[in-house]
């Protein structure tokens, strides 16, 4: 008797603990329902992973880590497309136009695989501007 006086019995102590698992899975399941689910299909190499990693950058979801392993990759990509710009510029002789030669000199000598400093950031935003670039 004196067992039911201001005692959790097993059977309520059970019950509270259900109530409490069903609250969290009903939180789960809206959590994953919230979820965008993606799935690319493609062949090797068509570009399911870049659209990933795109998506990654346009909503802020990447990590310290992956900044600081795509930073380099992403300066090689604007060093190579301005280069290759560049070379268009020169086989249609267009290279003697542009208003900023010492630009055109430095991108011209720049390893591919440097680091963007100033002087190569102010280069590119300065042949950037060029209207002869911009139109090929």
């Amino acid at each position: 008797m004196g067992s039911c006086l201001g005692t959790q019995t097993p059977i309520t102590a059970a019950v509270e603990i259900s109530a409490k698992i069903d609250n969290q899975n009903v939180v789960d399941i809206r959590r994953e329902q919230e979820k965008v689910k993606l799935l690319l299909l493609g062949p090797g190499e068509s570009g399911k992973s870049t659209i990933c990693k795109q998506l990654k950058v346009l909503h802020g979801m990447l990590s310290e880590d992956d900044k600081r392993l795509l930073t380099p990759v992403i300066c090689q990509n604007i060093i190579s497309s301005m280069r290759t710009l560049l070379q268009i510029c020169e086989e249609r002789n267009l290279h003697h136009s542009l208003n900023d030669q010492d630009s055109y000199e430095l991108l011209k000598s720049t390893d591919e695989y440097a680091p963007i400093d100033s002087s190569i950031g102010r280069a590119i935003k300065s042949l950037w501007a060029e209207p002869k670039l911009r139109e090929l």
